[in-house]
């Protein structure tokens, strides 16, 4: 199963991304902001026209010989022709008028809490086939007990810490939570 939730307002968006496959479960997400599609068009240029005025005097005399420009608003325009008026903007994806453009992506746990409260209990099972402890070296540490370093043995099962990865069965009730959390 592969999910991609989107809520939006007229100013910001966030994307969040469920992945449960063979009994793996990956949580990550997208947010930015949304333009409309003059305002991105103007923010490409201004990025190229920066690029240009920010580069040195020889990379801009070669930019001006293979691009036949001789300002920073003509590399611009030259960058839009060549590559697309959107060509330097993060182009999430685009509806119509409206161009959602992003600005932080992945392991992003703050701004999909803020986004999507009711996907929370899914971040302590992210890749649950990669856990570094055994079961009694979790329950230890959520009791509040120090961490754990590379090679300390589980008093419990004699389990040493970080010596290879190890998988989590998913709860039903996580996984209910992967297939739904949005859908209201």
């Amino acid at each position: 199963m592969e999910r991609k939730v989107l809520r939006q307002t007229d100013s910001e968006w966030c994307e969040l991304e469920i992945r449960l496959r063979d009994g793996r479960l990956s949580i990550c997400g997208a947010t930015g902001y949304v333009l409309s599609r003059a305002q991105a068009k103007r923010e490409a240029r201004e990025s190229w026209a920066s690029y240009y005025d920010e580069v040195g005097d020889e990379e801009r005399r070669e930019l001006n010989r293979r691009l036949g420009c001789r300002s920073a608003n003509g590399f611009a325009r030259r960058v839009a022709e060549l590559d697309g008026e959107l060509h330097g903007v993060d182009v999430h994806r685009e509806d119509g008028d409206r161009i959602l453009v992003t600005s932080s992506c992945g392991q992003i746990r703050e701004d999909l809490a803020r986004w999507f409260p009711e996907a929370q209990p899914l971040f302590a099972w992210h890749l649950n086939d990669m856990r570094a402890d055994c079961e009694h070296q979790q329950a230890a540490v959520e009791a509040g007990h120090e961490k754990y370093a590379v090679g300390d043995a589980c008093e419990v099962c004699g389990y040493r810490y970080g010596h290879e990865w190890r998988k989590r069965e998913l709860p039903v009730e996580i996984i209910e939570l992967a297939e739904t959390v949005g859908k209201k």
